[in-house]
């Protein structure tokens, strides 16, 4: 990219994400209050078919999360239960407990979406490819309040949505 400046990519926040130590407890209480229906999921599995994922510079491919993915209101919670692997979800409630972890938005480019945040001094901390082409990035954006920042890229074609019963 040339150095002329690139348009703002976080426009588009579609989710919250929570980490939670028990997945069933956490989506109780958000039922309790009003949120959801919630599809619950795991990461990876035949629905999210995942060609790889990094945390912290090394593959997570082995990492296994508990999703549950609802609306509450205009946005989504997804609110997840670290099962297996060094995760960034289990860095999370390790060091600051249970909580909102990460802000979703979804973006047009990723690549410019990079190179804004590179600009700025903010590197990734995890990213993941999925089957349908489908990119998802975390920017190293904990400085910024305590919560992620995580950029997806929808591929043209990608059932990922649908799957999530997202608008």
């Amino acid at each position: 990219a040339t150095m002329t400046e690139i348009r703002n990519p976080w426009t588009n926040l579609t989710h919250i994400g929570v980490v939670a130590r028990n997945l069933d407890e956490a989506v109780k209480r958000y039922e309790e209050m009003g949120a959801g229906p919630f599809k619950r999921f795991r990461l990876p599995d035949d629905q999210f078919n995942v060609k790889w994922r990094q945390h912290f510079g090394k593959s997570a491919d082995d990492h296994v999360q508990l999703v549950a993915w609802g609306q509450m209101g205009p946005i989504a919670v997804e609110i997840f239960e670290n099962i297996k692997g060094d995760s960034l979800q289990k860095h999370f409630l390790e060091t600051r407990g249970e909580g909102v972890w990460h802000y979703g938005y979804d973006v047009e480019n990723m690549a410019e979406t990079i190179e804004f945040m590179h600009r700025r001094g903010i590197g990734i901390v995890g990213e993941a490819e999925y089957a349908d082409g489908t990119r998802m990035v975390y920017f190293d954006t904990l400085g910024l309040g305590g919560v992620y920042w995580q950029a997806h890229e929808i591929s043209h074609g990608s059932d990922l949505k649908a799957n999530l019963g997202a608008k």
